[in-house]
């Protein structure tokens, strides 16, 4: 089989897997989702590495999903998997990610921080964690965190209405300061 038809075939492939995606999206779209979206991330992705996706149509994808996360109560576990899914994305420059109310507590946080930080080429990263189970040791993990991303020049982090008290709050925007080349920042207690 030749390189070029493999490759045709892989496309009709992840295209047809697409399709049926969103095939599913539509049936289901009044349910609550929950794990689901996560689950099919994750399967995505494990996909993507056997038919190995072009970079462009992989980061659609997750443009596309991204507003798939708001208030789906997806917790630590889900954004673990989540976070396994962005690391394939090394290639995205622009993130906003809507996790709010989605019981993400600590090691959530941790692990979505960790997943972050391989994304080197980020410039712009927009976060709501707005009314989560977060505290100020996990959201300065996130800062260490986001040192990896050696591009990031615009930072925006809505912590409203989480573990995060009123003089906790300093802390947590001096270690956000931190970061090299960062040339705008938003992080709103209170949003």
């Amino acid at each position: 089989m030749s390189l070029k038809l493999l490759n045709s075939f892989n496309l009709f492939i992840s295209l047809l897997f697409i399709f049926i995606f969103l095939l599913f999206q539509l049936i289901f779209l009044f349910l609550t989702f929950d794990l689901i979206i996560i689950q099919f991330i994750s399967y995505y992705f494990i996909f993507n590495f056997s038919f190995q996706l072009t970079n462009q149509l992989t980061n659609y994808l997750f443009i596309f999903l991204q507003y798939l996360k708001r208030s789906n109560k997806i917790g630590d576990l889900g954004i673990q998997r989540f976070g396994f899914a962005l690391e394939q994305c090394t290639n995205l420059s622009n993130l906003t990610l809507d996790f709010f109310a989605n019981k993400i507590g600590d090691e959530g946080l941790y692990e979505l921080g960790f997943s972050l930080g391989k994304c080197t080429n980020l410039q712009n990263l927009t976060l709501n964690l707005k009314s989560n189970k977060i505290c100020t040791i996990s959201t300065l993990r996130l800062g260490s965190a986001l040192q990896q991303c050696t591009n990031l020049s615009n930072l925006a982090i809505n912590l409203y209405s989480n573990k995060i008290n009123k003089s906790e709050e300093l802390q947590v925007v001096s270690k956000y300061l931190k970061l090299k080349r960062l040339v705008a920042i938003k992080i709103n207690f209170k949003w």
